[in-house]
């Protein structure tokens, strides 16, 4: 019936007289043009989709296998992970090691002296190293939650230096604490960071290679009560002052990667050193600014060394398994083998680039500004200063703004659209995407209310799959609905191709990520690159068909689009995967009530509504759209249907491979 309609509109438009050859041939290419694919080609979109998906995440869990003991001879220089882990079982068998307490100001502080002590004497004798255990009182004002003053007494801080019988003015400072919270043995938090710099100091001092510089590495006894012990170091002892750089180590979250999330203030050349050197990067300015936001609560020894020691540096944690985060199942354990390997291959070899290269000895020559910085795919990281990322931002914004000019010009040849009719649908269009955002918010929100009423919420706490199903595919469903009902409007005063109805949805969204990426460069915000890889690809895939398709379309045109716009997809879901996984545990201890449930339907709408800008219009380029509809909303009813009459969806979790359990906030006050 559809073929039938075309013949019969372009036959009108014919001449009466019997067309030629040529003519017969410009309709049936004219016919191809103007004709729908098939559904089989969305749904080998969607299929893709979820391949990409299932790759990023075995991408995000990828770790290295962990070095044993038995093979170092293989491997002369390394980080041997199974010695770490040797280290980090005894300061874990203490138990909880509270600040003040017997088991952190004796047993953890003996432990951590006889490690060093044994490692000093097999130290190679190009290297001279020295220990000393500090003692520190002293108070100061913290800008944390509505300010505080802290003030501390008798805080301990275990210091290690290594550097050559060439004495140097400068070094390079490592930081960890080796207290914990209460009722936790502290196994990631933060006991795995000093067996990672025990041997990072081994493979140091062992080493014939000469350290250009010093090494200072800061076991400090006091974190978890806002930090005092770095405090004390960093303004009282009398290595502080030689100090010009700094790595802090941390947790979130246990095993998995260890997230490079602060770097700076200033002195690219820090993240020029780590783009440079580590073997396994994994960065983003993304989360610098979700940290230093306060969305997320918490602070760490960056802040001390940032604004009481006036250095720059770099702030790691890992983020993964935050289930057990400050509680007792924070064991060793919970530690892969393969988590030690890869943060003690990443920090060796970042102290052995920072202590051998030039920058350590005149820091200031080299301070140049802010960075904005992002790994792809754990493969490599690509970073630059503010001006260069300013530059490369208006460059796209301009080259954004010529392509949809362009395609303005263009279309009134291509697809009989006068370019003031172009203009006027583009922003239609950009309004009914927005739209489609904010009725797919709606939309996970009621489902949200739902879940809630059933008692059914945080079903996606334990097995966070179930946010895909319960709020991914809404959300896909109702920016696709929202598009295809207004592009039943576009038949009221213009008749054209699901192309043109789709080039000018890609046009839309491209305007939007423009503008989100212009406001990014006036508000200085460095996560903007996210918008820019959206901008920027969508404007080089408009140049692309037009050059290579620039009338006529069918599956081939399919394919160019999706080799462009692949890549920021898939840079895009990368940092989305990594966000969830530390945002998903942290609604089990966001508090009493059933707001987290509507605030991860609100993330997860938001986050994929975006992700899909360039996949939800594909939708007008298919006929028989209702067999997508059919099973997205099949597959979404089986699920609710599931997590209702089912178990299936129990949040909580005991397993001791994947412990997720309950967490709880009591407040006990005495009256005396």
């Amino acid at each position: 019936m559809q073929d039938q309609l075309l013949r019969n509109r372009f036959a009108e438009q014919l001449p009466t007289s019997v067309p030629s050859k040529r003519t017969h041939n410009n309709l049936q290419e004219k016919s191809k043009f103007y004709k729908p694919l098939p559904c089989t080609h969305f749904f080998g979109v969607l299929c893709l989709i979820v391949v990409v998906f299932t790759l990023v995440i075995i991408i995000e869990k990828q770790l290295p296998a962990g070095l044993k003991i038995a093979n170092e001879a293989n491997h002369p220089d390394s980080f041997i992970a199974e010695r770490a882990y040797r280290v980090l079982r005894n300061l874990t068998k203490i138990g909880p090691r509270t600040a003040g307490s017997f088991e952190n100001e004796v047993l953890a502080v003996n432990i951590l002296k006889q490690e060093i002590e044994g490692i000093m004497k097999e130290a190679n004798d190009h290297h001279v190293i020295e220990m000393d255990v500090q003692r520190a009182s002293g108070a100061f004002n913290l800008e944390f939650l509505d300010g505080m003053t802290n003030v501390y007494q008798d805080m301990q801080n275990v210091v290690v230096k290594v550097g050559s019988r060439i004495a140097s003015p400068h070094s390079l400072l490592i930081n960890c604490h080796f207290d914990s919270v209460v009722d936790s043995p502290g196994a990631s938090d933060d006991g795995a960071s000093c067996a990672v710099m025990l041997e990072i100091l081994r493979v140091l001092s062992k080493s014939n290679r000469i350290l250009r510089h010093n090494v200072i590495f800061l076991f400090n006894g006091g974190e978890e009560n806002f930090m005092p012990a770095s405090h004390g170091f960093i303004t009282q002892h009398r290595w502080a002052k030689e100090v010009r750089v700094f790595i802090n180590l941390e947790a979130c979250g246990a095993g998995g990667r260890e997230v490079l999330f602060q770097a700076g203030p200033n002195h690219p050349w820090i993240l020029e050193t780590y783009s440079e050197e580590v073997p396994y990067p994994y960065a983003s300015s993304l989360a610098q600014e979700i940290f230093q936001s306060g969305v997320i609560p918490g602070d760490t020894d960056y802040r001390i060394f940032r604004d009481f020691g006036n250095l720059s540096g770099l702030d790691f944690a890992w983020s993964s398994n935050g289930y057990v985060y400050h509680t007792k199942f924070d064991t060793i354990e919970q530690i892969p083998l393969g988590s030690l390997q890869r943060t003690g291959d990443n920090i060796l070899a970042l102290a052995r680039g920072m202590a051998q290269g030039h920058y350590i000895a005149d820091v200031d020559r080299y301070k140049q500004g802010n960075l904005v910085f992002f790994d792809f795919l754990g493969a490599f990281v690509v970073r630059w200063t503010m001006p260069i990322a300013d530059m490369i931002n208006i460059v796209s914004v301009i080259f954004s703004i010529y392509t949809i000019y362009e395609n303005a010009k263009k279309v009134q040849y291509t697809d009989d659209i006068k370019e003031k009719q172009y203009l006027r649908k583009l922003l239609g269009c950009t309004l009914t995407a927005l739209i489609s955002w904010i009725l797919s918010v709606f939309a996970t929100v009621i489902i949200a209310a739902l879940l809630t009423a059933f008692g059914r919420t945080m079903s996606w706490y334990a097995r966070p799959l179930w946010a895909f199903f319960l709020y991914v595919i809404p959300t896909l469903l109702v920016c696709m609905a929202t598009v295809l009902l207004h592009a039943k409007l576009f038949n009221s005063d213009l008749d054209v191709s699901p192309w043109a109805k789709f080039q000018i949805y890609y046009d839309a969204y491209q305007v939007i990520w423009t503008v989100v990426l212009f406001f990014g460069i006036l508000l200085r915000i460095r996560s903007s690159f996210i918008a820019w890889t959206w901008t920027f690809f969508a404007a080089l895939g408009n140049i692309l068909k037009s050059k290579l398709y620039g009338r006529f379309r069918d599956s081939k045109w399919l394919l160019l689009h999706i080799s462009v716009m692949g890549l920021p997809f898939v840079q895009c879901f990368y940092l989305m995967i990594g966000a969830l996984y530390l945002f998903i545990p942290i609604m089990g201890r966001a508090g009493a009530g059933s707001h987290a449930e509507f605030l991860i339907a609100i993330m997860v709408s938001s986050l994929f509504s975006m992700l899909f800008s360039f996949v939800v219009p594909l939708v007008l380029l298919v006929r028989g759209v209702e067999r997508i509809f059919s099973c997205l909303v099949g597959l979404f009813w089986i699920s609710l249907a599931l997590l209702i009459l089912t178990p299936s969806g129990f949040p909580y979790s005991g397993e001791p491979g994947h412990l997720a359990p309950q967490r709880f906030m009591i407040a006990v006050r005495s009256v005396l």
